[in-house]
């Protein structure tokens, strides 16, 4: 059901909009976009919509995203069944829905806080686009999986955002998710990217736990990769927003980013007794209950 993300009231479909009966608030298509928040300012603290340009330039080919593609999709084999709606939050550019919809997922929306990510999104041909922010979906017992990749970590008040997600699932519905770990990995680089903090296993379990859910997997990955986020925390002191794409390692060689490539494959693969304890990210599978 898709509801008034102001006073929740089931809002009323016409060809050019939703519109609310109770409180006149109305959400309007523009260029097949369903817009909830036209007011979201492109320098949001919680992400710069110029952040997607940049993601845009590099995930299709940076052996980082795609690494993190193959666990987000093997954690979709294991928990999602192919005909079940799906919503990714914060999806960015629909990179990795594109990616899951070349799996089987066909029936795949995307909802995301600014406007050019969803633009990208349309270029990879998918639909259902909406923009909306977290804290006041419009949505309610309306999806079988919320999938979120590196966004809860960019959200101050991450208690409401994930209060909000049980909102939309239908019960027994999951949510997929994917976070920065450890927070003595905190780097000039998490300053950059509008981060509030980075998880552990314990503090992931806790914050859905407590909003009504049950964790069906948790584990860390890129742990091959630790040693090197550590040095970069010291060595990215001097970062600057001009200079973060350095920084952070999207600007990569062919021969790095190869060599990458195998640090997280091969990397994941045989420090495999390791995951449970320590990486550089945090994949948690979760229930509502």
């Amino acid at each position: 059901m898709i509801v008034c993300p102001l006073c929740e009231t089931r809002l009323l479909e016409s060809a050019e909009r939703y519109s609310c009966p109770s409180c006149q608030y109305a959400a309007d298509y523009d260029e097949g976009i369903l817009l909830f928040n036209r007011d979201i300012m492109e320098d949001h603290d919680d992400y710069k919509a110029v952040g997607l340009d940049q993601l845009y330039r590099h995930e299709r080919e940076h052996a980082w995203f795609r690494h993190r593609v193959k666990i987000i999709r093997k954690a979709f084999s294991d928990y999602v069944e192919k005909d079940e709606d799906i919503l990714e939050v914060g999806a960015g550019t629909g990179h990795t829905a594109r990616a899951l919809m070349d799996d089987g997922y066909r029936n795949f929306s995307i909802g995301e806080i600014h406007n050019n990510g969803l633009l990208y999104a349309k270029q990879y041909g998918l639909n259902n686009l909406y923009q909306f922010d977290l804290r006041r979906a419009p949505f309610y017992e309306h999806f079988d999986v919320v999938a979120l990749f590196d966004v809860l970590e960019h959200i101050a008040e991450d208690e409401l955002a994930v209060r909000s997600i049980h909102g939309m699932l239908k019960p027994g519905g999951r949510v997929v998710l994917t976070v920065p770990a450890h927070q003595w990995l905190w780097s000039r680089i998490d300053d950059l990217s509008t981060h509030h903090r980075r998880y552990t296993r314990k503090t992931i379990a806790a914050l859905f736990e407590a909003a009504g859910f049950e964790i069906l997997q948790s584990r860390y990955f890129f742990t091959a990769l630790v040693p090197g986020l550590f040095v970069r925390s010291f060595l990215s002191r001097d970062t600057t927003w001009e200079t973060v794409e350095d920084g952070c390692g999207l600007n990569v060689s062919p021969f790095s980013n190869a060599l990458l490539g195998v640090a997280a494959g091969a990397g994941d693969f045989l420090l495999h007794p390791l995951r449970k304890f320590v990486g550089g990210s945090l994949l948690a599978v979760a229930r509502k209950a």
